[in-house]
């Protein structure tokens, strides 16, 4: 938290503390000396800025809801705090929700701090509403990079392990629809709110991330996985449909969700494969030429693959040896 110094009601100087939220300003310029850059929503808005931006708005609420078991409405985006570094950044936000229950509309705050830029990798350590303390945390948040769960398979699906949205939960669960406009929007930030209202979400199913706790909407720290059409593709008649994996993880020390994800299209996976098998078979190739190599006695060839096998003396028994392996590879 910084500090800078002011004056009071009564003239004397005093020391207001800044947490990052609400900085007061004339213009985004002025706030740099706080290492932030100041947005306002009617003043200094980017409009290529506002898709992403509102989506992070939306998370830091969810979080709130999340741990706090509340259902309170994002409404609107008021203002944020940009931190000025290049790549990945800090966002401080200062937005309006709707407390169904009480039917007030309460100004939030919440911080979304970004580990890497171009891909879905962001942190939610604050979100409460404003003039308000959250629970003490004990630590500061840690962060690891840890690589994504593969794609299960069709019989991983079956397992208690997962659970599988029924078709009122899948269109009646806000946070589905957020998550998939979060992984595209971090690895696309050009990407406008008509582009993500194009993706249509069929299906999803969710895994715990304890072992010892069954697959839950409320659980905390999950692995999703969604498969959805991208509906301006399949208007033009391209490949549509695209698989996402989004990973939520609290970290109860510092009250701190993680988010981490990537999305493809099954044409690209297709590609993928495609290319493995390919330089798979280049591989075998490459190792048949070498055992023939061997098997032939192409002592130019013997000497390239297996400079350690330069005793001549020990060529003959290698390639009885390795005739013998490649009359099994043609044979089976």
């Amino acid at each position: 938290m910084a500090c800078q110094r002011g004056e009071g009601e009564d003239g004397r100087p005093q020391v207001i503390k800044f947490d990052g939220f609400d900085l007061p300003t004339d213009g985004p310029m002025s706030s740099r000396k706080h290492g932030l850059i100041h947005f306002e929503h009617a003043r200094y808005w980017h409009p290529e800025d506002e898709a992403f931006v509102k989506v992070y708005a939306q998370l830091g609420l969810h979080r709130y809801n999340l741990l706090e078991g509340t259902n309170i409405q994002f409404l609107h985006l008021k203002s944020y705090n940009r931190g000025m570094n290049c790549g990945a950044a800090p966002y401080y936000l200062s937005l309006f929700a709707d407390c169904p229950d009480s039917g007030r509309t309460l100004p939030f705050h919440a911080l979304v701090s970004e580990n890497r830029i171009g891909c879905l990798d962001i942190s939610v350590p604050i979100a409460r509403p404003r003039c308000s303390e959250e629970q003490p945390r004990l630590c500061r948040p840690t962060y690891t990079c840890s690589p994504l769960p593969r794609w299960p398979s069709s019989e991983m699906f079956a397992q208690r392990r997962f659970y599988t949205l029924n078709e009122h939960e899948l269109r009646n669960t806000d946070w589905v629809r957020l998550y998939l406009d979060l992984a595209h929007s971090t690895c696309d930030r050009g990407m406008t709110d008509s582009q993500l209202s194009d993706f249509y979400i069929e299906q999803v199913a969710i895994r715990s991330l304890s072992d010892a706790d069954p697959p839950r909407l409320d659980s905390k720290s999950v692995v999703v996985y969604m498969v959805y059409k991208d509906l301006a593709k399949d208007r033009l008649g391209e490949p549509c449909y695209r698989k996402a994996i989004i990973r939520r993880v609290y970290e109860e020390s510092s009250r701190s969700l993680t988010f981490q994800g990537k999305h493809w299209s099954f044409s690209e996976e297709k590609e993928k494969k495609k290319k493995k098998r390919q330089e798979e078979i280049c591989t075998a190739q490459e190792t048949f030429r070498c055992l023939r190599s061997l098997a032939f006695g192409d002592r130019c060839l013997q000497e390239t693959w297996h400079p350690l096998f330069f005793d001549h003396s020990l060529i003959s028994d290698l390639s009885e040896y390795y005739y013998y392996v490649i009359l099994c590879f043609l044979c089976s």
